[in-house]
């Protein structure tokens, strides 16, 4: 998250007490996570969604208390299946009939009053539950238990909606969802451990404490005023936006929509036949559609037999606790994110991936007999199934429904949508066992049609401006995609070349260790004249140069005459990747709109995943020699590709050549675009660059180039002693201990698709969330996991049965090295430099992060040798999170600034 100065401290305190009232001012002042202006709306908003916990307890209760109940332990009297599962399904049943009275509950006594009432049912419903006379008593309180829940659903997304500034509305609305799995959480954990009768008890406290916190909230400022209490409406929004805010703008705003309201007011029949309110309503039944019929209520239900398949004796009572665990913990970052991303982006994210997964958790029990080994599998596709619903799906639907009526209709719109979501929920549980499952991966195309995303950042990445600005990024990175192959290459050739196979010679365990680094040390080597060469015959010239070297060291790689020939075709290669790893993200940069930047300097990285994933899968079916002869086509395609692009503007303005850099600009800008002045900026920065330029010894003086080379040194750190090689190293092992019995260049394969698909949505949210965030949270959780990982193996005797944990690790591990510090670190080594000393300094950082690479991936197997496996994984887990601190303290945010602004956030002076 974003960590102010403490300039920016100042500022932003000073701007609440100095009372402006502007938007922009309480955004800032609610991310720095100052008490500010905003701190009243955090405080009403959690206590409005003590009821979402409240809901989610009744929700989570059928769990635990389902085995029990069954067995006659609890009540009484016997319950069978089918009455238990109308004591599960009822629930979803009350919930959506109340939320139609609840509509004109809340237009008619408040929303404040509308949820304080409904918590003496909540509890009479609960002692229904507690001490019922019969099955019939049970489910009657079961109905009253869900028919409360969904008064809230309606309730406290509206309550939340009409307090919040807009800049924190998507994340306090995204509460409600997340306080709801809390509460199944709760339930879970509680249930595992406590008998049914007192289980029920401690969930009936919960609708007590939501009244005690929540009876001292205000009334939110739009209703007093719908009921003409203009003083309470004053004090009321003076309360939420901070008792030194000018409200006197706001208030009169909300007056005017009251009075406009007022003239638009419309029955609830004549709703049916009103236009925005009829697409709001198909808006919110179709978002509510994805959310209940994506699968999840079969996914849930299918749960323990997914940790069975996998082979995990676990109580099923703590598989559904790790699965709500992930739902919590995957439901907290689409809170944070939600009001950067937008809710269309989450949303279509969401729908995808989860089309996708379960899509592939059908033919996995498809297959099932031919699968049996397998068991991991479908343990990680419930695991990523469960948090792309809990990132979107989950949390976001509830946001929408927040926000897309006008006021006039919002009580009694709101309303039919959340009934609609409640019957749907109701029929797919009920039903569940007559339903066919799977079917819903085109949803995201409901999501694309219907919702408006935030800020209209799609048509600006799709207009004409920015076209050329992709094909020459691409078109660049198809060099990143080259030594990708030469780094995937290793991995289906090792068997075949160490069996004699391949060549008339033969290769040792200790030769081949030196044909897979060598790559590393080229790439080290190479890095320094490279930012000599960028500077010398420009960026462009440099990467097309390279391609024959690059087709000569695949030819020694191909045709060799001994070992020693087969290690310095590796190093050739190695040597003209390394170069790329330089030039490309450097040119990129400069061809790049500040907009757009993050995201196409992140398409290296991609194109270095997708290049192994390329290797992989060509080497799994086809013999050595054809899969060097297809990979030394590509930079022979890049090339051809990348001979048509211009050279930088900034380049052929440091040669003088103004003509072509105007041509050059005007390419990248568009025709039909005005260049004019940023032409001008770019001829004044080289201006300024010739006035500031130094020499490659007196770089190590400058104060900032220095402190560019560390922050890149740092990145660069994370990236690879975070123990992604090693981890990759391990990674074959790791499906042996969960039972897989697939070829390994299957393994690999699996291991570079979930690389690529995780780097895909890192490039497309890295101008939005910014650098700082996507490296803090990658760090952080690449520590977590491998040090996990690490205790795996360090208990492995005692968990030889729970194979699909390490198996997990692995694969949640990649996502997250993949989301962050994998392509990210490149859009930082392409933005932190002043123009005078960008080729040498990014080469410098470029020559470290090699070294590193090729250190760890040399003496891996000695550390592991040394210090045992677990040991060596915690080793990675501390530069994790030193890397962390690192980003957290050190790490300037690059997001959307122009060099300039950088520099001098890094201390340049004017």
């Amino acid at each position: 998250m974003f960590v102010p100065t403490l300039t920016e401290k100042k500022l932003i305190i000073s701007s609440d007490l100095d009372c402006i009232n502007s938007p922009h001012k309480m955004g800032e002042l609610e991310i720095s996570g100052s008490k500010g202006s905003t701190k009243n709306q955090y405080i009403a908003s959690i206590s409005a969604t003590l009821g979402a916990m409240a809901l989610g307890t009744v929700l989570g209760w059928s769990s635990p208390a389902q085995s029990p109940v069954l067995d006659g332990e609890v009540y009484s009297f016997s319950v069978s299946d089918t009455e238990f599962s109308w004591v599960g399904s009822i629930v979803n049943l009350g919930a959506a009939i109340s939320c139609l009275p609840t509509g004109f509950l809340v237009d008619w006594i408040g929303r404040k009053y509308t949820m304080l009432f409904i918590s003496i049912p909540f509890i009479i419903g609960w002692t229904f539950i507690i001490w019922p006379a019969a099955v019939e008593m049970l489910i009657v309180g079961r109905f009253i238990v869900g028919f409360c829940g969904g008064l809230f659903c309606v309730a406290a997304p509206m309550y939340i909606a009409e307090i919040s500034d807009t800049k924190i509305r998507g994340l306090l609305s995204s509460f409600f969802e997340l306080l709801i799995c809390v509460g199944i959480l709760f339930s879970y954990v509680i249930g595992a451990f406590v008998p049914v009768f007192w289980f029920s008890i401690i969930c009936a406290v919960i609708p007590v404490l939501f009244a005690a916190c929540f009876f001292w909230m205000p009334e939110t400022p739009q209703y007093l005023l719908r009921r003409e209490k203009v003083d309470e409406a004053r004090k009321s929004l003076q309360w939420f936006r901070g008792s030194y805010c000018d409200i006197k703008n706001e208030l009169e705003d909300m007056k005017n929509d009251g009075e406009e309201e007022k003239k638009n007011k419309i029955s609830f029949i004549a709703m049916f036949r009103d236009r925005l309110a009829l697409k709001g309503i198909l808006i919110v039944f179709g978002v509510f559609f994805m959310q209940q019929l994506c699968g999840y209520s079969a996914v849930l239900f299918y749960a323990n037999s997914i940790f069975e398949s996998a082979g995990s004796t676990l109580d099923p009572n703590i598989n559904s606790i790790i699965v709500a665990a992930v739902q919590v913990a995957a439901t907290i970052p689409a809170s944070l994110v939600v009001d950067r991303l937008g809710r269309k982006v989450l949303l279509l994210i969401s729908a995808v991936a989860m089309g996708v997964l379960i899509v592939i958790l059908g033919f996995y029990f498809f297959y099932q007999v031919k699968l049996v080994s397998q068991g991991w599998l479908p343990v990680t596709l419930l695991v990523l199934y469960v948090i792309f619903y809990s990132f979107g799906a989950g949390p976001v639907a509830w946001v929408v429904t927040a926000e897309i009526f006008a006021p006039q209709v919002k009580g009694p719109a709101s309303a039919i949508g959340a009934t609609s979501n409640w019957l749907l929920a109701f029929l797919v549980t009920l039903f569940y066992a007559d339903m066919p499952v799977g079917q819903n991966a085109n949803l995201p195309l409901h999501a694309l049609a219907c919702i408006n995303m935030d800020k209209g950042e799609v048509s600006e990445y799709t207009n004409g401006s920015t076209k050329t600005q992709y094909i020459a990024a691409l078109a660049a990175t198809l060099g990143a995609m080259a030594l990708g192959t030469v780094l995937g290459w290793s991995s289906p050739a090792q068997i075949p070349i160490l069996t004699g196979e391949v060549f008339s010679f033969t290769v040792s365990a200790s030769e081949f260790s030196w044909v897979g680094s060598v790559v590393n040390l080229g790439a080290a080597v190479s890095c320094l004249p490279t930012g000599f060469l960028v500077d010398w015959i420009g960026r462009k010239y440099t990467m097309l140069f390279v391609s024959i070297p690059f087709v000569i060291g695949w030819a020694f790689i191909i045709w060799p005459a001994a070992v020693e020939m087969l290690i310095v075709g590796r190093f050739i290669a190695g040597f003209c990747g390394g170069l790329f790893c330089v030039a490309s993200p450097m040119y990129i940069a400069e061809i790049s709109d500040t907009k757009i930047r993050g995201l196409l300097s992140s398409f290296f990285q991609l194109l270095v995943v997708i290049g192994i994933l390329f290797s992989y899968i060509i080497g799994a079916f086809v013999p050595v020699f054809w899969l060097s002869l297809i990979c030394a086509i590509v930079p022979i395609a890049f090339a051809a590709c990348f001979f048509w692009m211009p050279e930088t503007p900034q380049y052929l303005l440091r040669r003088g050549k103004i003509e072509e850099a105007t041509k050059s600009l005007q390419w990248f800008r568009g025709t039909h675009c005005d260049i004019k002045n940023e032409l001008e900026d770019l001829k004044n920065a080289e201006e300024q660059e010739k006035n500031n330029k130094i020499s490659f010894f007196a770089m190590f003086r400058d104060r900032l180039a220095l402190k560019g080379i560390l922050i890149l040194f740092g990145v660069f750190f994370l990236q690879q002693l975070s123990g992604i090689n090693a981890v990759l190293f391990y990674a074959n092992s790791i499906f042996e201990s969960a039972g897989s019995t697939l070829d390994p260049n299957i393994n690999s394969i699996i291991i570079g698709a979930v690389q690529v698909a995780a780097t895909i949505p890192a490039s497309l949210v890295v101008d939005r969330l910014g650098r700082k965030l996507l490296l803090l949270v990658s760090a952080v959780a690449m520590g977590v996991f491998i040090v996990i990982l690490g205790f795996y193996f360090f208990y492995q005797a005692q968990l030889v049965e729970q194979g699909w944990l390490p198996v997990t690790l692995l694969v949640l591990y990649i996502i997250f090295f993949s989301f962050g510090a994998g392509p990210v670190v490149w859009v930082v080594a392409a933005e932190i430099f002043a123009p005078q000393v960008k080729g040498p300094a990014s080469a410098i950082g470029a020559t470290s992060n090699w070294l590193l690479a090729f250190l760890v991936t040399l003496f891996y197997a000695d550390m592991v040798a040394a210090l045992n496996n677990y040991t060596t994984f915690w080793i990675f887990g501390g530069c994790c999170f030193l890397g962390a601190a690192f980003v957290l303290f050190v790490l300037p945010e690059t997001k959307g600034k122009t060099n300039e602004q950088i520099l001098k956030e890094l201390g340049a002076k004017d």
